[in-house]
């Protein structure tokens, strides 16, 4: 099967670079009412406002930058039908197809650049990537901008990307051109497994909070300023005093005619402020809502033991685990599948499998004396594989097929490992 040479279909325009800011002025009723345009379909004002909100909070990009690159900090790998416990197909078909799907994306520069964008659905919940075809290989994968995306309700009930030729209704956002990744699909409906509506909340707590704070130092400390005139003081004086006191406050300078009295009252003590603490709740709040837990990312307080901080660490990799799980879905059945049939002209050549490969802490310790035991009780250990778990280069003269010795000595903390080799 072959597709036509293709150009991108979605192009950027001058005009996207001219958007309006969402968060500016943003407030509870603006805040809902954009969520109530998205749910009727115009789901791009929810992805603009969430990226906005990302920009412009410190915590909650940090947060969610945790979790994106627990994800794609991982190497993956590409792997043959076969593995599955269903296959039942064509074996040799099947290694074939994985080994020529791992060619062509290892020499695609856009599949490096598209697996972070599909990362960025951790929160919105939808991301959108355009496959680029040339006859029957894949020569890209670029990414869609967030406010291109419409979700049709009357007619297919499915996503469309807005174009200059479309741009009321948009084209179909549909396979082999278009990739759409929903982490948390449910229904079909990417608002239903969004963060967007969460966060918001949060966001404005924490932005109504800090500029609150901020005003609140501006004058925390600052004596108070009176200034007293005669009763007989007309209105001119009167606002020349009062011009007066505001430039105290930044000059430190003012001119008063003898007939006005200035007295200065010291500021009380303000330490019990309530913006920190609010500050610090939405803190934890997002880091909740996004990591499943906070103490991986809270450190001061004593909000925690370190066991707890553990035990919720791996709550963090159980969510890891879930977004590669959602990720491998999406690259196979969007990407994989489509670059597969179309390269081989069938409809049941074996898909390969997209997965990450969890990073293994290795303890080369236990790893020795695991080895160690195994060789005493008769196992047949190579020599390569002990270099590998042992965190050390295999010489260049060295056999990594050969089987090691059976330890000579009971109280070496190694043994013989690396002593001998079997013949």
């Amino acid at each position: 099967m072959l597709l036509p040479v293709q150009q991108p279909i979605v192009k950027y325009e001058p005009e996207d670079s001219r958007r309006t800011v969402l968060t500016a002025g943003l407030t509870p009723p603006k805040a809902g009412s954009l969520v109530q345009a998205a749910d009727g379909g115009d789901i791009g004002l929810v992805l603009q406002l969430f990226q906005e909100m990302e920009e412009k909070d410190l915590r909650l990009h940090s947060v969610l930058s945790t979790r994106r690159m627990a994800l794609t900090r991982l190497p993956w790998e590409i792997v043959s039908a076969e593995e599955s416990e269903r296959f039942r197909g064509d074996k040799a078909l099947a290694n074939e197809a994985a080994a020529f799907a791992f060619d062509m994306l290892s020499e695609l520069d856009d599949f490096a650049a598209a697996l972070p964008t599909m990362a960025d659905a951790i929160g919105p919940n939808l991301a959108v990537l355009e496959n680029v075809w040339e006859g029957s290989r894949l020569v890209a994968i670029n990414p869609v901008l967030g406010d291109r995306l419409r979700f049709n309700y009357e007619k297919s009930k499915q996503l469309h990307i807005t174009t200059r030729e479309f741009p009321a209704t948009g084209i179909p956002a549909s396979l082999p051109y278009f990739v759409a990744h929903m982490p948390k699909s449910r229904h079909g409906y990417p608002l239903r497994g969004t963060l967007v509506r969460a966060v918001a909340m949060i966001f404005l707590v924490r932005n109504y909070a800090l500029k609150d704070w901020a005003t609140f130092s501006e004058v925390f400390g600052m004596p108070v300023r009176i200034g007293r005139y005669e009763p007989g003081a007309k209105g001119t004086e009167k606002r020349e005093m009062l011009d007066m006191l505001r430039l105290l406050g930044t000059d430190a300078v003012a001119l008063f005619s003898k007939s006005m009295d200035l007295e200065f009252k010291e500021a009380g003590d303000r330490s019990g402020a309530p913006y920190e603490s609010i500050m610090d709740w939405a803190s934890r709040e997002l880091a909740v809502g996004i990591l499943g837990q906070n103490l991986t990312t809270d450190t001061t307080g004593g909000t925690g033991t370190f066991a707890a901080a553990d035990v919720q660490d791996r709550v963090r990799e159980d969510l890891c685990e879930d977004d590669a799980t959602a990720e491998a879905r999406t690259i196979r059945r969007q990407i994989l599948e489509p670059v597969t049939r179309i390269w081989f002209g069938r409809h049941d050549a074996p898909v390969p499998i997209f997965r990450r490969k969890a990073r293994e802490v290795i303890d080369h310790i236990q790893e020795a004396d695991k080895i160690e035991r195994g060789l005493r009780i008769g196992l047949k250990i190579p020599r390569g594989y002990a270099y590998e778990r042992m965190g050390i280069p295999v010489p260049p003269d060295v056999d990594p097929n050969e089987f090691l010795d059976k330890p000579s000595e009971p109280s070496s903390p190694i043994g013989g490992l690396f002593a001998g080799v079997n013949q």
